[in-house]
């Protein structure tokens, strides 16, 4: 149970974190299309980039706890039968 309870804290910490970037990613869009230079376009562009990817990984960690609640789930009914 204290398994379960520790991997349901860190995906809801990760869900967060997903949502935060969202939001960030979206303020970053809406200043890159209002940026005034060549430069700072580049550098929401890459600042985008560089959310976009953490996202990613953080979505990839939040699918392997939800495949280990899964598990725990799975092992949990099979050690009850």
């Amino acid at each position: 149970m204290e398994k379960l309870s520790k991997l349901l804290d860190e995906h809801k910490r990760i869900s967060r974190t997903i949502e935060y970037d969202g939001c960030l990613m979206s303020e970053q869009r809406q200043l890159h299309a209002n940026a005034e230079t060549d430069d700072d376009r580049e550098a929401y562009f890459n600042s985008i980039l560089r959310l976009q990817e953490e996202s990613d990984r953080n979505e990839r960690k939040c699918d392997l706890i939800e495949q280990s609640i899964i598990k725990l789930f799975e092992e949990a009914k099979n050690g009850n039968q």
